[in-house]
């Protein structure tokens, strides 16, 4: 394999291994730092959505993983604004809200994955590899 096709095929493997985290609840955060970065992920986490535009304007990433909270219409707005980022990132949902009282909503932003709270480690690892074969 030719020299250039490594490095962008290496360049390709570490953005889908980065992960832009965006969940209000700090245990939470340092629960998934810990555990994704034991599966190999490269996990950079914020707070909010404004935390977060500096990063998704200046790295690539692979996923955006984002914690759903009240008021829901805000956080639909957020995934907007997210889905309408340049990047156009994969965003996996997570949520404690009931699957069903959500999912018109979410679909109508054109989400793919959700994981409702509390969250197994082998759901959250297999929607990521999904969402990343779809992404990039």
């Amino acid at each position: 394999m030719p020299l250039q096709a490594k490095l962008q095929r290496s360049k390709s493997e570490r953005i889908k291994k980065r992960i832009l985290l965006i969940e209000n609840d700090d245990e939470f955060r340092i629960t998934m730092d810990r555990l994704l970065s034991k599966e190999g992920f490269k996990l950079i986490s914020t707070e909010n959505v404004t935390q977060a535009k500096p990063y998704l304007d200046r790295m690539l990433f692979g996923l955006v993983i984002y914690g759903l909270n009240d008021p829901l219409a805000d956080s639909l707005e957020n995934i907007r604004k997210l889905k309408n980022h340049k990047q156009n990132p994969e965003v996996l949902v997570l949520s404690s809200f009931n699957w069903c009282e959500i999912q018109s909503q979410l679909n109508a932003v054109n989400i793919k994955e959700i994981l409702i709270k509390p969250i197994k480690k082998e759901n959250l690892i297999n929607s990521i590899l999904k969402l990343e074969n779809l992404s990039i």
